[in-house]
């Protein structure tokens, strides 16, 4: 299947952040929270670019060695999108919650994540998004599977990408595949990236039209 679940994104959903979004890939559903840029800690500060700090929680206890290894990558990929060079000395702190997850919880966090620095004002390298995608043992691919679907692949990869180029961010896969299977899902992986980035481009745009109309003259 070639198809992205039905996506769904909220805006601020947090009011006591510097920005936020939630995001879901049908059931999957992810809520990030940003804080900063601020003067970052004496321990963490570098002069001559900013930290960014993540943190992951599940919805019900504290992480698992999966949900650790999930904010690993998460700090990976957001420390290659962030212009870090433009706030030195400062950290952004990205704290992510996993609401439900069926399957693509870590392409669900990164989407909430990049949508929730946007919402911050953090100034981001390009226009990215992250795609799950399942190969079966026959090479044959699943795009945004569900958690049943990914149990019965025999790899599941992970992709950020940029949409403008298709340059690959980061990528993380469990199980194996072929080499020819990964680059066959790094493409599909593009296209399902280039559609997430323009329905959030459309979330956003609906944002700033409410906003302008709230501060347009009365009629």
């Amino acid at each position: 299947a070639g198809q992205l679940r039905a996506m769904g994104c909220e805006l601020r959903p947090l009011t006591r952040c510097d920005g936020s979004a939630s995001f879901n890939l049908n059931t999957t559903s992810a809520l990030a929270g940003v804080y900063g840029p601020r003067e970052a800690k004496s321990n963490v500060k570098q002069s001559d670019e900013s930290v960014v700090m993540v943190s992951f929680n599940a919805a019900d206890g504290p992480p698992s060695a999966e949900e650790k290894e999930v904010q690993s990558m998460l700090r990976q990929a957001l420390e290659a999108v962030v212009v870090r060079s433009q706030n030195p000395m400062t950290q952004i702190e990205v704290a992510v919650q996993c609401n439900h997850d069926d399957g693509g919880l870590l392409a669900a966090s990164v989407n909430a994540s990049l949508a929730a620095l946007a919402d911050a004002g953090v100034a981001l390298r390009a226009q990215a998004a992250a795609v799950c995608v399942a190969v079966g043992g026959d090479g044959g691919l699943l795009l945004d599977p569900s958690r049943g679907e990914c149990e019965g692949a025999s790899a599941v990869v992970t992709f950020v990408v940029r949409a403008d180029d298709g340059a690959v961010i980061s990528s993380h896969c469990t199980g194996a595949c072929s080499e020819d299977a990964y680059f066959n899902a790094l493409q599909a992986a593009t296209a399902g990236a280039r559609s997430t980035v323009s329905f959030l481009r459309i979330v956003f745009e609906k944002r700033v039209a409410s906003e302008r109309a709230c501060w347009s003259d009365p009629q």
